[in-house]
Parts: structure tokens; C-alpha cells; sequence
């Protein structure tokens, strides 16, 4: 896969900079600006969805300190925690009553229950585990991000909002690849005579959010 430089310089190819950096760390400004923006930029985008290769399970461990005055308990979260995606008590129907609080200075999972696992969206900094619809759709996001300081003026605020678009187009796109790839839920049973004999299916003529909205072209 790619490397973070490989991505910059993708990035940078989208807003017609043809840079070829030997380093991030290298004294240039398309340089300067690409490292600068990166960290922000993959951070937001592992944020907005539940992507596969980034996404961990664990259990928690109670804080030290004692229960909160109304008894519930605090579970830190992990340091490479960007987002919680679901929380459990026991198996995975049992979801307790929680909140996300900062307690002292440490975000925590806030809890009635005494045990605690979380699903949650991990901090990946590791290019290799990147799919590449994730490469393209941070390239692309990457390119929305530096392209301001790049192409100044009213140039570049028309360069930045084409290039957002783009981004959204890859991410969902990227978005919708991943989601196929995860783990179907196991159907719930019905015992048969709970089942209706017939299902008319029901077809709208109205149109959909989506029809309205319309498809994005390239």
C-alpha cells in the first residue's frame, strides 16, 4: 500500500502540483502543507464511518478511583479511541446506559453496569492497513483540504469546492464498499406462524431523498 508520502503526493497531483518530495520533511511548501493537513484530515475521515480495518473490540477496565456519587462507574477509554461505535455489558443485545464524560481529564465510558466492552473506531496511522478506497477517498479529502493554500484567490475557493466534491463522491463510494464487506447480522427467527401468508410488496411512485438529490457525476 501507499506510504503517508505516497498519499501527499497524490493529493497534491488532484490540484495539478506534480510535486515530488523526497520527504514530508523536506524544506518546501507543498510539502509543509500536505504534513501539516494529513493527520486532521485521516482522523476525520476514519470519524465518519465504521471502517473495517480500523475497527477493534475490547473490554474495559473500571477506573481505579471510586464509583461516581450516583454509583456509576467510569471506564477509560483506549488512547487511540476516535470514535465508540457500540457498547455492551454481556453479550451484544445487552447495551446498558451509558454516556461518553470526561472524568479528571480522561473520556470515559459512564455506566451503571460493572463490566464494559466497546466496539470502537481506532486511531490507524498504519498505511498498510488502508483499503484503497480509503487511499483514494483521503487523497481526495487530503487534495479539498491544501488546495486554499495552494491556489489563492477566487481560483482556488472554486479549486477547494470541486475538489469537496470529489472527496464526497470517493468516500462514499469507499463508504459503501466497506460497509458490503462487513459481517451480515444474523436474522432474527420468526416461527412460521407469526409469518404472514402473503406480502404484497409495496412499490412508491414518490421519489426518494436520493431521486431528488440526483447521482454525482464525474
Amino acid at each position: 500500500m501507499p506510504s503517508q508520502k505516497d498519499i501527499c503526493i497524490y493529493a497534491l497531483q488532484h490540484i495539478g502540483e506534480f510535486a515530488d518530495m523526497v520527504s514530508l520533511a523536506e524544506d518546501s511548501t507543498h510539502a509543509a502543507v500536505a504534513e501539516t493537513a494529513y493527520p486532521f484530515v485521516r482522523d476525520s475521515l476514519l470519524e465518519r464511518h465504521t471502517w473495517n480495518f480500523a475497527t477493534r473490540a475490547v473490554a474495559l477496565a473500571a477506573s481505579v478511583e471510586k464509583p461516581l456519587e450516583d454509583g456509576w462507574n467510569a471506564f477509560p477509554l483506549p488512547n487511540d479511541c476516535i470514535r465508540v461505535v457500540d457498547v455492551y455489558s454481556g453479550l451484544p443485545e445487552d447495551t446498558p446506559d451509558y454516556q461518553l464524560e470526561i472524568v479528571g481529564s480522561t473520556r470515559c465510558v459512564v455506566t451503571p453496569a460493572d463490566k464494559v466492552w466497546i466496539r470502537y473506531i481506532r486511531k490507524t496511522t498504519n498505511t498498510e492497513l488502508f483499503s484503497p478506497g480509503f487511499v483514494e477517498a483521503l487523497s481526495w479529502n487530503l487534495a479539498a483540504a491544501v488546495a486554499g493554500p495552494i491556489v489563492r484567490g477566487d481560483t482556488g475557493i472554486s479549486v477547494t469546492q470541486k475538489l469537496t466534491q470529489y472527496a464526497q463522491y470517493f468516500e462514499q463510494k469507499a463508504a459503501a464498499v466497506d460497509a458490503g464487506q462487513s459481517r451480515a447480522k444474523k436474522k432474527e427467527y420468526v416461527a412460521p406462524w407469526h409469518e404472514p401468508r402473503t406480502a404484497p410488496r409495496f412499490v412508491s411512485n414518490k421519489p426518494t431523498p436520493m431521486d431528488e438529490r440526483g447521482d454525482f457525476k464525474l
